[in-house]
């Protein structure tokens, strides 16, 4: 159905904003861990923005994620409501 299809759409888009997100955490944490080697007390010294940006990514991914899951139980339920509709009835007592 064409609902179904708008589904599938929306949780490839939300899978590739998903990868966008976590791809700009790992940049971070990459960064992170080059200083960290060089000066294992430059966490402390690092500015407070940086560890804001970190943090909203994280709630974007989270929040990403939990849209996902969402969309990924609607598209369960259509899947098994399409099934319910089309499996054929078995005469029981052909058997």
């Amino acid at each position: 159905s064409t609902s179904f299809v708008k589904q599938l759409a929306e949780l490839e888009r939300l899978k590739k904003e998903q990868d966008g997100v976590i791809r700009k955490i790992n940049k971070i944490h990459s960064k992170l861990r080059e200083s960290l080697k060089e000066d294992p007390d430059r966490a402390a010294k690092l500015p407070e923005k940086l560890w804001k940006t970190l943090k909203n990514f994280y709630e974007e991914a989270s929040s990403l994620a939990q849209q996902e899951e969402r969309l990924a139980k609607e598209c369960v339920r259509s899947v098994d409501t399409k099934n319910v509709i089309e499996t054929p009835r078995v005469n029981s007592r052909a058997r």
